[in-house]
């Protein structure tokens, strides 16, 4: 996967949740940064899942009224988490990168151990293959 390391959007730059976070931090996540989905890590830095402005909206809906003191001491972990994005080690192949993005809009990345270290999202790997295409095609046109 060496070739695919510069694809990986590092830990630094992505915006994800703990699971001690309170759903009052997580819609406050989710409203600034305006995403869908996040990946949620336990507080040593494990990848837990990911949480989605779905499983917001189920938790928040459960009840007839809402009240955000109600839920400011619900932790993340305490949220059922309707589905998860899956993973890949950092040495998985660019089929399984390829197979995952099918239907995730970013496939989590761990290290060695275990560790969460960012995320690969869709978009780079459209671009890879889109320029890989653009190369071949620009190879093999006939020279005027």
């Amino acid at each position: 996967m060496d070739n695919l390391i510069g694809l990986i959007t590092p830990k630094k730059d992505c915006q994800f949740l703990v699971t001690t976070f309170t759903l009052r931090q997580a819609l406050e996540k989710f409203k600034f940064h305006h995403y869908s989905v996040v990946p949620v890590l336990d507080k040593e830095g494990h990848y837990c899942g990911t949480l989605s402005e779905g499983d917001l909206l189920r938790l928040i809906t459960k009840n007839d009224e809402f009240n955000i003191k109600d839920y400011e001491n619900l932790q993340i972990k305490d949220i059922n988490m309707h589905r998860t994005y899956q993973k890949c080690n950092i040495d998985c192949s660019f089929d399984e990168l390829l197979k995952l993005s099918l239907a995730q809009n970013f496939i989590p990345i761990e290290d060695g151990r275990g560790f969460f270290i960012g995320i690969i999202k869709r978009k780079e790997l459209i671009n890879l293959l889109y320029n890989k295409i653009k190369w071949v095609q620009m190879k093999n046109s006939p020279k005027s």
